[in-house]
């Protein structure tokens, strides 16, 4: 084995060390851009007490940095050159934690003398600071939609049934909208009668997915009547077309499918209110930011083809982490196309929804107002890869058929912009 030259291999080491210096940062994952100005630090542990036994770990737009003080002079490096107006959050901040040693956050506690430095270059720099808490519906991942291959040879066919607004035992059953591979078939009645034509259309032996809720445990928030109640309700495995559930087993008897039941978690409501549909808002904009981009105040924007508005009296009301409505509370919400009323409730939205179909792919489709407000600092901030931060002002009263917007959008290869209201804030996580 042929050794390499002595003065080579130094030369070797010593551009390796100066190299592992000058990319730190980034030499553990690619960082996530949040609409090319805005950043995130992240740190472990989350008390200040754990740091005793080990290192700060820092993570800047989720890329790892350095670690301890020399992660610190990194992160104030980056947001020296941050431009103004934008949006720098932090944390987790441990004083919104239900459990810990302290109510004291690891970063600033460690190093006292770089958090006021930091603190300086951000207001120096017009940069809006926001803390966020332990709660994982800050980060919104964005939900793709499920685009199914045919089977190779080989491999069995595989339909995944789904469905949206199913908020409690009591929903309307002409309020859920049905999803066959990630795309609406229809709502109540309708929807399910395509749900089960297609699954009558599979191949002896094929594979039918479709959910099965689990309860959720709050921790200490959770009480033993509210656990009770989960188990009660995990137990009779709720689904929206319990009147014809009978209809699907005899189809998947006659067509012997194979069934799994991926699981899908729900939180209870005493006394009798279980939310067992995808959580607000984070289920919502991980849908619409799929397909659409957010144009703040002053960002040019594209001329449109079609502009989508509404009038909703109760948009503004506060609401808790789930940014939860009912379908039946938008039915005085009125849709307008360039300007024009079109209608209301459901039926207003579907006819908005049938001249958006009329539109060429490539179009501009704008939706005027959006509930968000895009200029920190934040009440309830929401971090999506790709866009600016941002957090809700109020309710949109479509949200519950945004999976209709995303099928046509999707189909007609439209463009989307989304034109923020900039108003004040209706969520607070902060805990009280």
């Amino acid at each position: 084995m042929k050794l390499l030259n002595p003065t080579l291999l130094i030369c070797l080491v010593l551009w390796c060390m100066l190299a592992g210096d000058s990319l730190a940062g980034f030499k553990f994952s690619k960082p996530v851009d949040y609409g090319g100005t805005d950043v995130v630090v992240q740190w472990t542990p989350e008390w200040p007490e754990i740091k005793k036994t080990k290192p700060v770990k820092f993570w800047l737009n989720s890329a790892r940095i350095d670690d301890d003080a020399k992660g610190m002079k990194q992160i104030i490096e980056r947001v020296r050159q941050m431009p103004r107006g934008s949006s720098l959050v932090w944390g987790p901040n441990a004083d919104w934690m239900i459990d810990g040693p302290s109510t004291k956050s690891t970063a600033p506690q460690a190093f006292p003398e770089l958090w006021k430095e930091l603190e300086q270059v951000a207001a120096e720099r017009g940069v809006a600071t926001t803390w966020y808490g332990p709660d994982s519906t800050h980060f919104v991942s964005i939900k793709s939609a499920i685009r199914m291959d045919p089977p190779t040879d080989g491999e069995k066919e595989i339909l995944h049934v789904g469905w949206r607004n199913y908020q409690s035992k009591t929903t309307p059953h002409d309020e859920v909208i049905y999803m066959v591979n990630g795309r609406s078939v229809g709502a109540g009645d309708r929807g399910l009668d395509v749900v089960l034509d297609r699954v009558r259309m599979l191949s002896i032996g094929s594979r039918l997915s479709y959910y099965k809720y689990a309860g959720t445990d709050a921790g200490k928030w959770s009480t033993k009547e509210s656990r009770e109640t989960a188990k009660k309700l995990e137990m009779a495995d709720p689904v929206p077309f319990t009147q014809r559930r009978e209809e699907l087993d005899r189809i998947v008897a006659e067509r012997e499918l194979e069934v799994t039941r991926p699981r899908k978690y729900f939180s209870v409501r005493l006394p009798d209110d279980f939310l067992i549909d995808d959580r607000y808002p984070a289920g919502y904009f991980s849908t619409l930011l799929r397909f659409s981009k957010i144009v703040p105040e002053g960002q040019e924007r594209s001329p449109a083809a079609l502009t989508l508005s509404w009038k909703w009296p109760n948009a503004r009301q506060t609401v808790s982490m789930f940014g939860l409505i009912r379908p039946s509370s938008t039915a005085s919400a009125e849709y307008l196309v360039d300007g024009e009323t079109v209608g209301k409730g459901r039926a207003g939205f579907l006819a908005a929804i049938e001249k958006i179909k009329n539109l060429n792919p490539g179009d501009v489709l704008r939706i005027d107002p959006i509930c968000i407000r895009t200029k920190g600092p934040f009440n309830c901030v929401l971090m999506v890869a790709g866009h600016r931060h941002f957090e809700t002002t109020g309710l949109e009263p479509f949200r519950t058929m945004i999976d209709i917007v995303a099928q046509v959008v999707e189909d007609r290869q439209l463009r989307v912009e989304l034109i923020p209201d900039e108003a004040k804030p209706n969520r607070d996580c902060h805990p009280k």
